[in-house]
């Protein structure tokens, strides 16, 4: 099973603890229980404990039915009488990470793709540049290369390429030759 199952499982199961915690919180301050009785606590401070129970519930609730934005699996890149022609995201990595290899500054890469509010993708991508690269040159050159690449072989507009620079080395130190 899915951890998403066992995480909702475990979130009704706290749900169901506090709700009889608020419950019994309730039920104590408007002195339904004769033996535990707060008949020191003036009206309003039951009133405000009960709204604060009920208010906690319903934020507490609302995590149970929360739902996250789901990851994108396959881009639709275009349809045709023919039907749908769509991209996994393994498949846009592969390009991506072809064309990275090609970039000489570039050490390493790690790519993210989302759907653009635009239309298309955005892509995020953390790079480790290697010794002695200038960042504004090499992510500019980056940035731009790697848009028309993933445009010119899949057919997809790409909205935005963002660019971290996770590492870059520094230049080698000087060799001391004495």
């Amino acid at each position: 099973m899915k951890a998403r199952f066992w995480d909702r499982v475990l979130l009704a199961v706290y749900m169901v603890l506090m709700l009889c915690f608020w419950v019994f919180a309730v039920l104590w301050v408007w002195e339904c229980f004769p033996y535990f009785s707060p008949s020191h606590l003036g009206i309003w401070v039951r009133i405000g404990i009960t709204a604060g129970c009920v208010l906690l519930f319903i934020a507490t609730l609302r995590l149970l039915f929360a739902r996250g934005q789901k990851p994108l699996r396959a881009v639709l890149v275009g349809q045709s009488a023919q039907g749908a022609l769509r991209v996994t995201v393994p498949a846009l990595e592969q390009i991506a990470q072809q064309y990275a290899k090609d970039v000489e500054s570039v050490s390493s890469m790690a790519i993210r793709f989302e759907p653009s509010k635009e239309g298309g993708i955005d892509i995020q991508a953390k790079l480790t540049l290697a010794q002695g690269a200038v960042i504004p040159e090499v992510t500019q050159m980056f940035q731009q290369g790697l848009q028309a690449h993933m445009e010119t072989h899949t057919g997809l507009k790409v909205a935005a390429v963002h660019v971290l620079v996770e590492a870059a080395p520094a230049a080698a130190p000087a060799m001391r030759v004495e």
